[in-house]
């Protein structure tokens, strides 16, 4: 199933992206 790493891969890179946020916020 490469679309379901594909989305995971996806979800870990926006999750680390919205921690930056939270801790420069």
């Amino acid at each position: 199933m490469v679309f379901s790493e594909f989305v995971f891969n996806e979800m870990i890179i926006y999750r680390k992206i919205f921690t930056v946020l939270l801790k420069a916020g």
